[in-house]
Parts: C-alpha cells; sequence; structure tokens
C-alpha cells in the first residue's frame, strides 16, 4: 500500500527526521506501509511521554535488540512518573470522600 501526497503531520515528522518517505522524480513523497506505520506510531509514542530523539532512534533503528533495550528503559521511566503521581491523586481522592467533613480545605 502506497501513498502520495503530504499532510501537516506528515511534514512536520519529516522535518524532525521521523519520517523519510522516498521521493519521486519530481520531488513528491511516496509512502510506503512503513511509513504509514511510523504514522501511526509516532503520536502514541508522543502521547506516551518519549522524547523526539527518542522516537527518531526506535523508528530508524534496524537493531531490534537496541529498539527493546529503549523501550525497556522508557517503559521504566513511565512507571516511576506513574508512580510519583499515585500519592497526589490518592489525596485528591482522600479529599473527595471527605468533602463535607472539611469545609474550607
Amino acid at each position: 500500500m502506497r501513498q502520495s501526497g503530504t499532510s501537516p503531520a506528515r511534514r512536520q515528522m519529516s522535518r524532525h527526521g521521523t519520517l523519510a518517505p522516498a521521493r519521486d522524480a519530481v520531488g513528491r513523497c511516496h509512502y510506503g506501509t512503513a511509513d504509514l506505520t511510523r504514522v501511526a506510531v509516532i503520536p502514541r509514542a508522543k502521547e506516551a511521554g518519549l522524547a523526539l530523539d527518542t522516537i527518531r532512534s526506535l523508528v530508524t533503528t534496524t537493531d531490534a535488540g537496541a529498539r527493546r533495550s529503549t523501550l525497556r528503559q522508557e517503559a521504566d521511566a513511565l512507571r516511576s512518573r506513574i508512580a510519583a503521581a499515585q500519592a497526589p491523586l490518592a489525596l485528591v481522592e482522600w479529599r473527595q470522600r471527605r468533602a463535607p467533613a472539611l469545609r474550607g480545605w
């Protein structure tokens, strides 16, 4: 499956080096299946908090071991951020349960 043309998101990904579609003789971009997969994966990686350099590394490397190692590191970092958010969440939930009893707080 190949697609031609660009969109703002595809242009931005190309500018940042996370997408490198093939070009024809007049410079038009042609997107193959791998490119379209990247277009779908990159926004999700950004939502997960991955840095642009990390995303670029993941989508351009051909070394599966390096990709797995990077993903493991990112998963560990995400778990740490989630754990750090648990205490404030617990406080907010506690406050919600005791709202009538704690006026002015």
